[in-house]
């Protein structure tokens, strides 16, 4: 242990003395996001051949450079850079670092834990984002706390190397500004594509499905340089993506010019853009035999001699009377202003980026929108010549149009006759479909019918049942008492007669008062199959409830001797009695109660271990209205048709088990009583209904 701890003070001491003698970075509680590229030590590895234990010698530390300016590593340069830095964190928050750079090779990030251990975590050219330290377009690491030194190992790959320091919250608040911005703006890229593809296949223009590949092509070279690619499909090495972009652009960005501005018509001017357009396409060839640094530094002149030649070509059109070259040319103005201020930045890290988003991106879309817009007038100018000309061919077509109005006349006879024909076709199959609405909803009452039918069979058989076991034991004690007195006096117990006399009487009680719940049963049966007159009545919700609650549960369990449940009421015992048409109500009750239910007998049948079909009732008073609350734990309603089932014939039971208008009918009974029915459900966990009533008989 004291060796481990000798060998901690003396790494310390030796990387706190040499190895990292450049400035500290402190980074505070009130720190939200520092660049720090001109407080790091950096090395450019000419051979690309240096390892961490190499960079490590005294020699290899005495050639790291502090940078003077924001941007330390050459663009043009295709090597890898050795950076350190360390970092004095003083906030509660870990910080990240990020590299603000799509394009840049392998990296390695080193850090020297609190025994002087030292640590590597890379991001290769060929991971996806998901397979990055932090799952981000960008390369990021997080910071290990109490750890001070690192080192970087990044290849520059042509491109500026930009470092900074953040802490998490910072990172995601700025991740999703960036985001949500980039994504804006390729949104509206692939909007113009679309718009551009729809005129092409309106009109079979050229221009407009060439103009369609332009944007497209800027879309691909901004996600690219970006680094979003990596959040569409895996690259091995995005730099080959960065080289191509430019490369396929430039010819078809100049063939879209001689097209766009018909530079055809004039022949000097047209060879003059054939002999670049071919030399472009040349370059598609002989860029393949040299160096990356090459290609890079080709590219920016390509691109400056391109955009110059189209700003060339539009103010020479217009000179020539083509009212779309001042603005082809302000375009590609604005083009090249901003891939200047794109190329400053990379050499010399000023401008600093706009969100993160090369000036480059930001010329696209200026040149997109003036071209768009000039696409947009070119149409209405078109459309003003085509109209004149109309104009002057009406006169012809006058007595054409008089010939046609006759011929109009005919055929609307003609159609007439079809459309009456067709409207009595119509009618007829209107009336079909409601005789076969109304056969459905008969169906469905006649099924309400058969199961408050099956339930009340089911729970006055429990009355009937005791009634007759009650008779017969009254009949075996009273033949014991009338034994016992053929006795002779001395011999009978009197006591005994005395005690069976006591029970027979208690018996005939219990006979009486199950007789009395059986003759209730069959009143209560005899009121809901009166016919319904459509008047409201002061009624017991409480007891509606019950009563519906156990017929239901009794007829399915006369339907399927095997289903159990538990089954509660939770009543407000206060509530007052509201104006309803008890057989409706009972019907929406029954129904609910009925499909809650069944929804708890369908999990029962799947054999979750542990699980209890339980069905609850509550009732309870809300300032002006009672709720009646229906709850179930069976499997619940998927939240894409939850919306759909009050739509009449939308059933979630197999074929012939449910009509689809139980939920529907019952909604436009609560509704026709001024009141809500809502439903709330969550897949796997149970549903529940609530029934909204209002207790002054208004609507709620």
């Amino acid at each position: 242990m004291i060796n481990r701890y000798v060998k901690l003070i003396f790494c310390l001491l030796v990387f706190g003395s040499n190895v990292f003698s450049q400035e500290t970075i402190f980074w505070n509680e009130s720190d939200a996001i520092l660049e720090i590229n001109q407080k790091i030590a950096y090395l450019e590895d000419v051979t690309g051949d240096l390892d961490f234990n190499q960079i490590q010698s005294s020699e290899m530390q005495s050639r790291f450079k502090v940078p003077n300016a924001r941007i330390f590593n050459d663009p043009l340069c295709d090597k890898p850079y050795w950076i350190k830095f360390q970092v004095d964190n003083r906030s509660s928050q870990p910080l990240m670092l990020n590299i603000v750079q799509g394009v840049i090779g392998d990296v390695s990030f080193f850090f020297m834990d609190t025994l002087g251990k030292w640590h590597e975590e890379k991001n290769l050219k060929s991971f996806g984002w998901t397979e990055k330290s932090v799952n981000h377009h960008l390369n990021n690491f997080i910071l290990p706390d109490n750890a001070k030194y690192f080192y970087i190992k990044a290849e520059s790959r042509t491109t500026a190397i930009e470092l900074r320091l953040m802490n998490v919250d910072q990172f995601d608040i700025l991740s999703t500004k960036n985001n949500l911005i980039f994504i804006f703006l390729m949104g509206f890229m692939v909007f113009v594509i679309l718009y551009n593809f729809f005129l092409f296949y309106s009109i079979r223009r050229i221009e407009y499905i060439l103009y369609c590949l332009l944007i497209f092509g800027y879309l691909m070279f901004s996600i690219t340089t970006s680094g979003f690619i990596h959040y569409f499909i895996k690259v091995n090495d995005i730099w080959n993506w960065y080289q191509w972009m430019p490369i396929l652009l430039q010819p078809l960005s100049m063939y879209f010019t001689l097209v766009f501005l018909d530079i055809k018509k004039f022949p000097r001017i047209y060879k003059l853009g054939l002999i670049v357009l071919f030399y472009f396409l040349s370059y598609l060839i002989w860029h393949m035999f040299i160096t990356r640094v090459q290609i890079a530094l080709c590219s920016q002149i390509h691109a400056f001699i391109g955009m110059s030649l189209m700003i060339f070509f539009g103010i020479y059109a217009g000179i020539k009377g083509n009212r779309l070259g001042y603005y082809f040319a302000f375009g590609y103005t604005m083009m090249i202003i901003f891939g200047y201020l794109d190329v400053n930045s990379t050499y010399s890290g000023y401008p600093i980026k706009l969100f993160d988003i090369n000036y480059m991106v930001i010329g696209f879309l200026f040149e997109i929108i003036i071209l768009s817009y000039l696409l947009t007038k070119r149409m209405e100018w078109e459309n003003k010549d085509i109209l004149r000309m109309k104009e002057e061919a009406q006169a012809s077509l006058v007595k054409t149009t008089l010939e046609n109005e006759r011929i109009v006349k005919d055929q609307n006879i003609i159609l007439e006759e079809l459309v009456s024909k067709r409207t009595q076709e119509l009618s007829k199959s209107i009336k079909e479909l409601k005789s076969a609405q109304a056969q459905l909803i008969q169906s469905e009452k006649m099924a309400s019918l058969g199961e408050l039918t099956a339930g009340i069979a089911h729970e006055i058989q429990n009355p009937l049942n005791f009634v007759n076991n009650f008779s017969e034991v009254s009949n075996e004690m009273i033949e014991e008492v009338l034994e016992e007195r053929k006795k002779e006096k001395g011999q009978r117990d009197e006591e005994l007669e005395d005690g069976i006399l006591s029970d027979v009487k208690e018996i005939l009680a219990k006979i009486s008062l199950h007789g009395k719940r059986a003759s209730d049963i069959v009143k209560g049966m005899l009121e809901h199959s009166r016919k319904n007159t459509g008047e409201k009545t002061p009624t017991n919700i409480n007891r509606l409830a019950d009563e519906y609650l156990r017929l239901s549960y009794h007829g399915l369990r006369a339907k399927d001797k095997s289903f159990n449940a538990i089954f509660e009421l939770k009543a407000d015992e206060t509530l007052p009695k509201i104006d309803i048409i008890p057989q409706d109500m009972g019907r929406v009750l029954l129904n609910i109660i009925n499909n809650a239910f069944y929804a708890v007998n369908e999990r029962d049948k799947m054999k979750n271990e542990g699980y209890q079909p339980t069905v609850q009732i509550y009732t309870q008073q809300l300032e002006n209205q009672i709720q009646i609350i229906i709850k179930d734990n069976g499997n619940g309603i998927p939240q894409e048709i939850i919306d759909k089932i009050f739509q009449p014939f939308f059933t979630t039971k197999p074929s012939g088990q449910g009509t689809g208008l139980g939920l529907s009918l019952s909604y436009d009974i609560v509704k026709a009583h001024g009141g809500e029915l809502k439903v709330e459900s969550k897949e796997g966990e149970g549903t529940i209904f609530i029934i909204q009533m209002p207790l002054n008989g208004q609507m709620i």
